[in-house]
């Protein structure tokens, strides 16, 4: 178990735009890799901020109307 630690925090590996690079489609092998670290040591994943402003996927700028922006939010928070 690493010594110094007590919790891991993806940081931005667990951003929207980091895992999203096409609507609906997610890229888990980051988040998976940090996750399982975790666990494995006997630690606590805390994840870092779901929805940031300046690091959200490019193509949420495409989608003009506030209700597919939200609806998109929504399904990348259940995802």
């Amino acid at each position: 178990m690493p010594r110094y630690l007590n919790q891991v925090t993806p940081g931005n590996a667990g951003k929207w735009g980091s895992v999203s690079f096409s609507q609906g489609q997610y890229g888990w092998t980051n988040l998976d890799t940090i996750y399982n670290f975790a666990t494995q040591n006997g630690l606590l994943y805390k994840h870092h901020n779901l929805v940031w402003g300046s690091q959200q996927p490019g193509w949420i700028g495409a989608l003009t109307d506030t209700a597919a922006q939200r609806s998109a939010v929504q399904d990348w928070i259940t995802a």
